[in-house]
């Protein structure tokens, strides 16, 4: 029987920044409100998926297209590097573009 952190697992997708913005309440369509509290994870569906198993105990790899000169990127890195995740090395890196983001508003 193999054990949890003998296996590898290489997971295949997107990684992207995600902003994450505190609110009051949701806003209303055409209306402005000030946000209580920023701040960013790391988010996409590989992304978090390689989470999810470092959580469970497993080596996940993570493989997929990074921006290749955006500052996001090595913030995303570092965060992989400090949950445990590798990135394989052999990743796309796209110069000139920017890092997938996205906003999510929490009430």
């Amino acid at each position: 029987m193999q054990l949890a952190g003998d296996t590898r697992i290489l997971c295949c997708g997107l990684v992207c920044l995600d902003e994450v913005y505190i609110v009051r309440s949701f806003p209303e369509e055409d209306t402005d409100q000030k946000s209580l509290k920023k701040y960013k994870v790391r988010g996409g569906n590989a992304s978090n998926n390689t989470t999810v198993l470092s959580a469970l105990g497993f080596k996940p790899t993570f493989f997929g297209s990074l921006a290749g000169d955006a500052s996001e990127t090595e913030y995303l890195l570092s965060n992989f590097k400090k949950s445990g995740i590798e990135v394989e090395e052999s990743c796309p890196k796209h110069l000139g573009y920017g890092c997938p983001t996205a906003a999510i508003l929490l009430s």
